[in-house]
This record gives structure tokens, C-alpha cells and sequence, in this order.
């Protein structure tokens, strides 16, 4: 795939997130996506890391954990390159994985 596909890819790839925050303006994630240029491959692999690390939260949470730094670390070491520390307030906002990020964003304070 040429480069300028690959852009026209992500400008359509944004395009539709932009529809989705505009009917939507707590999609928080949709709009840290557009803002860091990532892509539809990033974001997969991002969805695909929290879903990941939701499930192993579920059962800490089920043996009464409360120590989640290894899931947390997990999920700083699996960010995609455009993805930063920021996304755990976007996904706050969005309502996605939300109990899991707030129990992230405590290790950043």
C-alpha cells in the first residue's frame, strides 16, 4: 500500500470518528484518535490490549485485588506508538473501560 493510500485510509478512518464525536461529544476516545493521527490498525491493537487487560482486571477484581500496578504496566508497555497517557482520561470521558481506567489513572497521580 502506498504512502498517500495509506494516508487517505486514515483521513477516512478519522472522517467517520469526527461523525461519531459530533453526534456523540463524550466519545473522548474518538476525539484523542483524530488528534494523535492514529491509525485504524493502532486503534485496533489498543482495543485489543484493553480488552486483554479488562478481562484479567474482571478477575483481580473478583479475588478482591487491589494492586494493579502489573496490569497497569501492562498497559503502558503495550501502547501503540501514537497512544500516550492521556487516553486514560479520553477513555474516562468515553465511558470505555472506565472502571479499569480510573484504577490506572491512581498510578499517575
Amino acid at each position: 500500500m502506498s504512502n498517500l493510500e495509506k494516508r487517505l485510509e486514515r483521513i477516512e478512518f478519522h472522517q467517520k470518528l469526527i461523525v461519531e464525536y459530533i453526534d456523540n461529544p463524550k466519545a473522548g476516545l474518538y476525539k484523542f484518535v483524530v488528534q494523535h493521527g492514529v491509525s485504524k490498525e493502532e486503534y485496533m491493537e489498543f482495543t485489543t490490549l484493553c480488552q486483554s487487560l479488562m478481562q484479567k482486571f474482571e478477575t483481580e477484581k473478583k479475588a478482591e485485588s487491589v494492586y494493579y500496578t502489573p496490569l497497569f504496566l501492562e498497559f503502558v508497555n503495550g501502547l501503540p506508538k501514537t497512544f500516550n497517557l492521556k487516553v486514560i482520561d479520553a477513555c474516562i470521558k468515553h465511558g470505555l473501560y472506565k472502571e479499569m481506567m480510573i484504577a490506572f489513572k491512581k498510578h499517575l497521580n
